[in-house]
């Protein structure tokens, strides 16, 4: 019986032969062990890639949006800064008139204080005149009046004297003195209108101060508000600025 190929090959050499084979059968399996691995690792990968690429494509679009939004805001600031560059032009301009104003109010309370001190210092005036005047008429009514007396008792005791005809011309003569009585009474009379004329006329200055002392206050309530409302508005434009100092407005009239 003929030897195979097997038989021929020594034994030590078939055993490592044999040795080799197993060891490239265990390489073997531990190759498509780790291929199905690096297999399910690429496939992992994949994956990930491809969350990773919408994760991409997701920024790309929020971030074609915030560059939109942003081009949108640039524009938008613009137009409020040019915005705010005219209010604050208009407001400068708005303070520098109610700035003048202001000056020209402020001469005209002075001018119109000192006047009403003139009307007040007047009227002082014209009231102790009307004084003295009712003094005066007082005065002479009761001096007419003793003058009268006197003179009734003088013409009938010149009548009981006298008889009838003295009687008479002391009645003339009491007639005369009614008459002249009588005129001097109108005169105290006119005079007395004269001076309720002068009081309703103090009266009537009286009121007219008033009006204008109410009036002078609503005008300055409103400029202040006015000034306050301006300086607020100037605060909101320029909120670091420093607010100028105020000079004093609108003094009070007494």
């Amino acid at each position: 019986m003929s030897d195979t190929l097997a038989d021929k090959i020594p034994k030590e050499q078939k055993y490592v032969m044999q040795e080799m084979l197993t060891q490239l059968n265990a390489t073997e399996s531990e190759t498509s062990e780790m291929r199905l691995q690096m297999q399910h690792a690429l496939e992992e990968l994949c994956n990930e890639n491809d969350q990773l690429k919408e994760k991409v494509d997701a920024n790309e679009k929020t971030k074609f949006v915030m560059e939109q939004k942003i081009r949108t805001l640039t524009s938008q600031n613009s137009e409020l800064l040019k915005k705010n560059a005219e209010d604050v032009s208009e407001l400068t301009k708005l303070i520098a008139a109610a700035k003048e104003k202001k000056k020209i109010i402020k001469k005209a309370n002075e001018e119109l204080t000192t006047s009403k001190k003139f009307d007040k210092l007047k009227i002082e005036s014209l009231e102790e005149s009307l004084k003295i005047e009712k003094q005066k008429n007082e005065a002479t009514t009761l001096f007419l009046g003793d003058i009268l007396h006197k003179l009734t008792f003088i013409c009938y005791g010149n009548s009981v004297k006298s008889g009838p005809s003295g009687l008479r011309g002391s009645e003339n003569l009491q007639t005369a003195i009614l008459q002249t009585l009588t005129e001097t009474e109108k005169l105290i009379e006119e005079e007395e209108k004269e001076c309720a004329v002068l009081a309703a006329s103090i009266k009537e200055s009286q009121k007219y101060i008033e009006f204008v002392k109410i009036e002078n206050k609503q005008l300055n309530d409103i400029i202040i508000a006015k000034m306050e409302k301006e300086n607020n508005k100037s605060s909101d434009h320029h909120p670091t600025e420093e607010k100028e100092e105020d000079d004093g407005f609108m003094p009070s009239v007494f």
